[in-house]
């Protein structure tokens, strides 16, 4: 799992930068803008490729989804390392949400105020 797992990271992190200037050029060319902040969107990938990767590669492959199987103590301690890398996933989206929340202007433009 942790192979799976730092494999995902290091795929997100070499493509990060590329995606970040593509979508940061393609807003600029044409005017549009995106549903989400780019940073959200790029954090929200990286949950997905680690959930992705860690199933196909391990859970699917070693048959942890046989019924009757149990579990061991390393399975255990994978399972765990997954839920952490997802939960860090969802701190880099989150950390991404606030940046352009406080970049943008927060409150003066359409915060708190637009309710």
């Amino acid at each position: 799992m942790r192979e799976a797992v730092k494999g995902a990271a290091v795929a997100w992190a070499a493509w990060c930068v590329p995606a970040f200037g593509g979508l940061t050029w393609f807003e600029k060319a044409t005017g549009l803008s995106p549903s989400f902040p780019v940073g959200v969107t790029l954090g929200t990938a990286l949950g997905v490729m680690i959930a992705w990767r860690a199933f196909v590669k391990v859970v699917g492959l070693m048959g942890w989804w046989r019924e009757g199987r149990v579990r061991s103590a390393k399975e255990e301690e994978d399972w765990s390392l997954l839920f952490q890398s997802l939960g860090g996933a969802t701190a880099v989206a989150f950390a991404a949400a606030v940046a352009d929340f406080v970049g943008s202007g927060g409150m003066d433009r359409g915060g708190m105020d637009a309710w």
